[in-house]
C-alpha cells in the first residue's frame, strides 16, 4: 500500500508521498489516481501526511489463517494464501468491494443504484430523482425473475404505443392516462440500461432497440395528434394538409435532435470512462461489419445494422471538427491511450453542454407535451419542438465544434 499526500498542486506522474491534484465538492474531496492490479492506494490530507521512509507505519500488517490483514485508518484488506484479494472494506461506508477474489473475472455478487448509472455528468436531474430510482427497481425486479433488457425495452415500446394512442381522443382523463403510460414506459427504458448495466449484458442490438423504441412512441403520439387536430380544430379541419406537413417537419428535427444530443453525450463519455464505458461507434468500422452479412442469411441484423450505420453515418456529417478531432488523436496516439490530461481538459469543456443533451432528450419534451394536452392545445408541442429545441441544438453543435476545433489545434502544436 502506498501512501499520496493530497494538496493542490498539480504533480504527475506521481510516486510515493508526492502530491496529486485534488477537487474539492461537496462529498468531500477527490483525486484521480493509477491504482495497480489487485493493489491499493491510501490518501491522506498533506498537513498530516507521511512520505518516504515513514510511510509503511501508516499501514499495519498481520497474519489471518493463511492469509494476512492490511489496515490503515481508510481500509481494511484481506489476501489470502494465493495472494488474491478476497475482502476489501472502506471503514466509513462499511462497503465490501471484494465478496469474492478481485483478479478474478468472475461477475460481481451485487450491484449497488450507484453503479447502475451511465455517469453523473451525464444524468439529468428529473431521472435522478424520479426514473433512474424506479428503473432501478424494476431492474431488480427483472433481475431476479430473468428478465432480460431488451426484453423490457420491447415492453416499453408497446406501453408507449398504448400512450400515443390515449392521446388521439379529446378527453382528458383519457389523456392523463396516456400520461401515466408514457411515463412508465420511459421508467422501463431506464430500466433496461440499469438492467444491461447491472447484468453485463450489453449488446448493440439492445442499443438499436433502446433508440427504436423512443421513435415508436413519438411517432405514434405525432400521428395522434394530427388525426385529433383534424378533428377537433376549425383551423386544421379547413387545412387537413397543414398539421401533416408540420408533423413530418418536427419529426425530421426531433430526430435529429435526439440523435446529437446521444452522440454528445457518448463522446463526453468516451473522454470520462474510456471505450467500455462510452457507446460511441465508427462509421467506417459499422460499413466494415455491414458489409460481412448477407441479406439472405442475416436479413433482421443486416436490416438493423443498416439503419444503425446510416444513423452514425448522419451524426459524423453533422460534426465535421469533431470527426477532425478523431482523425487527430489516431495519428497522435495510434495505440489509443489517451493522455489523461487531454481526457480531463476535453471533460471540463464538455461538460457544460451536457445540460444541453439532457434538455432534447425526454423529460422536457414530455413536459412540453402534457402542458399542451392540459390545454387542450396539443400542437403547440410541434411549435415547442420546432423553435426552442431547435435554437438548443443549433447552440449545441455550433458550441461543441468549436470546442473540437480548439483541441484539434492544440494537439497539431503538440500539447498533451
Amino acid at each position: 500500500t502506498e501512501i499520496y499526500t493530497l494538496s493542490l498542486h498539480d504533480a504527475l506522474p506521481i510516486s510515493a508521498g508526492e502530491a496529486v491534484a485534488v477537487q474539492k465538492t461537496e462529498a468531500g474531496v477527490k483525486a484521480i489516481v493509477d491504482i495497480p492490479s489487485c493493489g491499493a492506494v491510501s490518501l491522506v490530507p498533506a498537513e498530516a501526511g507521511a512520505s518516504g521512509d515513514g510511510a509503511e507505519a501508516a499501514v499495519s500488517v498481520k497474519e489471518e489463517g493463511d492469509g494476512y490483514v492490511l489496515e490503515n485508518s481508510q481500509v481494511r484488506a484481506t489476501v489470502d494464501a494465493r495472494g488474491e484479494v478476497v475482502s476489501f472494506v472502506l471503514k466509513e461506508s462499511g462497503r465490501e468491494y471484494a465478496a469474492q477474489p478481485m483478479n478474478n473475472d468472475n461477475k460481481p455478487t451485487s450491484t449497488s443504484y450507484r453503479d447502475t448509472l451511465k455517469s453523473m455528468d451525464t444524468e439529468e436531474h428529473i431521472d435522478l430523482a424520479f426514473y433512474r430510482p424506479i428503473g432501478y427497481a424494476w431492474a431488480c425486479l427483472a433481475k431476479k425473475l430473468g428478465v432480460t433488457p431488451n426484453a423490457i425495452t420491447i415492453a416499453s415500446i408497446f406501453l408507449g404505443i398504448g400512450a400515443g394512442i390515449a392521446f388521439y381522443f379529446n378527453d382528458m382523463w383519457i389523456n392523463v392516462a396516456g400520461m401515466l403510460l408514457l411515463i412508465w414506459a420511459n421508467s422501463f427504458d431506464s430500466a433496461d440500461g440499469q438492467l444491461a448495466r447491472m447484468t453485463r449484458q450489453y449488446s448493440r442490438i439492445g442499443r438499436i432497440l433502446d433508440g427504436l423504441s423512443g421513435d415508436l412512441w413519438f411517432a405514434t403520439i405525432y400521428v395522434a395528434i394530427c388525426l385529433r387536430e383534424n378533428h377537433t380544430s376549425d383551423f386544421f379541419m379547413a387545412h387537413p394538409w397543414l398539421i401533416w406537413v408540420i408533423a413530418v417537419v418536427t419529426g425530421i428535427c426531433h430526430a435529429k435532435q435526439a440523435a446529437m444530443a446521444d452522440y454528445y453525450r457518448q463522446f463526453h463519455l468516451y473522454f470520462l470512462k474510456g471505450e467500455d464505458g462510452s457507446e460511441l461507434e465508427n462509421a467506417d468500422n459499422l460499413k466494415k461489419k455491414l458489409a460481412e452479412l448477407s441479406w439472405s442469411r442475416d436479413f433482421w441484423k443486416k436490416l438493423t445494422m443498416t439503419f444503425y450505420t446510416n444513423y452514425t453515418v448522419n451524426q459524423e456529417a453533422t460534426t465535421r471538427s469533431m470527426q477532425a478531432l478523431r482523425a487527430e488523436l489516431r495519428r497522435r496516439f495510434p495505440d489509443g491511450v489517451i493522455p489523461q490530461s487531454f481526457r480531463d481538459a476535453f471533460r471540463v469543456k464538455s461538460l457544460p453542454l451536457m445540460k444541453y443533451t439532457n434538455i432534447l432528450s425526454f423529460n422536457w419534451r414530455t413536459i412540453a407535451l402534457f402542458t399542451s394536452l392540459f390545454l387542450q392545445m396539443p400542437w403547440l408541442y410541434f411549435a415547442f419542438e420546432l423553435t426552442v429545441l431547435n435554437i438548443l441544438l443549433i447552440y449545441m453543435v455550433v458550441r461543441h465544434e468549436r470546442i473540437c476545433k480548439m483541441f484539434t489545434q492544440q494537439l497539431k502544436d503538440g500539447k498533451y
